[in-house]
């Protein structure tokens, strides 16, 4: 689990994936910055992420093996926050291996 800043310009913080289209419409996505334009503290805790790289890729009938909970709240900026740093995968690329 770690804490980050990430300031929204726009008001709008909203989840996308890595290659995705930055004009498609995310209007079913939830907005992570519910009180606007801002600096916001953002917790990124995942779960079963050692067994998500193992897995790469599901098919669309199988259950997801990874789970990912965002948070976000108003914040002024801070340092970065590790709270908790134990899967295979993160060592990984945290040491640049």
């Amino acid at each position: 689990m770690v804490e980050t800043v990430i300031t929204s310009t726009t008001g709008e913080l909203v989840v996308a994936e890595v290659d995705a289209d930055p004009d498609a419409d995310r209007t079913d996505w939830p907005n992570l910055a519910a009180t606007g334009a801002g600096t916001y503290r953002l917790r990124i805790s995942v779960r079963g992420r050692d067994a998500g790289a193992d897995a790469d890729y599901l098919e669309e009938d199988e259950e997801p093996v990874e789970e990912h909970l965002l948070q976000a709240w108003p914040a002024p900026a801070a340092a970065d926050v590790i709270h908790k740093a134990s899967d295979g995968i993160g060592a990984y690329w945290r040491t640049g291996a």
